[in-house]
């Protein structure tokens, strides 16, 4: 069984690569998808992210990873592309949440609260401004306008990865418009600040920063818990101990 103390969201990180047997573990439905990436990064992303979260709960039930069952049907459509989850799970179990950009693929854990987390890599070639327009409100619209143009790659994708992680803990997707709450200045500590929709949420959530390295960036939400605390673990040690 993983230890998971109420408090702690733990955090495993790996570098994206295939290794002999990893495709083996997977499901029908998440070949078919490992398949349906083009390029052989995404599909490295993908499969190391999967194999972690299967660890992870080989680890916490005592089995191989191959006899773990995922699920990762979408609560609206019930389309394989919502957040994985150990099929049957039920609550008070172990949740978790995946993410892979760039040089980076995380799987967070919590016990028994929703969990989200999101990592994105720093790209000083996109449109800020614009990507910005649709994902932040009005307020930190306006202080990214104001920002020079260095500055705002880090600090937009900073807000990105905040709101990502709150809205896959909330897990409800595209139904969450990013643009509809807001998050802490870049510079400060991460955390909810106002929902005007759903001002119950910003006291339910707590919202952190993830160390990772320069180029990236990255955040974790979890769901009406006391306030936590991170601690990293690098990814060889999780699959070490699930045999995989």
């Amino acid at each position: 069984m993983l230890d998971l103390p109420v408090g702690e969201v733990h955090v495993w990180w790996a570098r994206p690569h295939f290794e002999s047997g990893w495709e083996l573990l997977l499901d029908e439905t998440e070949r078919r998808r490992l398949e349906g990436y083009r390029r052989r990064e995404d599909q490295a992303r993908f499969l190391t992210g999967t194999t972690l979260v299967r660890c992870l709960y080989a680890v916490e039930l005592g089995i191989l990873p191959a006899q773990v069952a995922l699920d990762r049907s979408c609560a609206d459509c019930r389309r394989p592309h919502g957040k994985v989850r150990l099929a049957g799970d039920q609550p008070g179990g172990v949740q978790v949440s995946l993410s892979h950009a760039g040089d980076w693929v995380v799987v967070v854990a919590y016990r028994g609260r929703p969990v989200g987390v999101d990592v994105e890599r720093v790209d000083p070639g996109l449109d800020h401004l614009g990507i910005g327009a649709l994902a932040l409100n009005e307020d930190e619209r306006g202080a990214l306008r104001a920002m020079s143009a260095e500055h705002r790659p880090v600090a937009l994708t900073t807000s990105w990865v905040r709101k990502e992680a709150v809205v896959k803990a909330l897990g409800e997707g595209l139904r969450t418009p990013l643009h509809g709450f807001g998050v802490t200045a870049p510079d400060a500590s991460a955390g909810v600040v106002s929902w005007p929709a759903r001002p119950d949420l910003p006291g339910r959530l707590q919202l952190r920063d993830i160390a990772c390295d320069d180029v990236h960036r990255a955040a974790v939400a979890v769901l009406d818990a006391p306030p936590v605390r991170v601690v990293r673990h690098d990814a060889d040690a999780l699959r070490a101990a699930a045999g995989s």
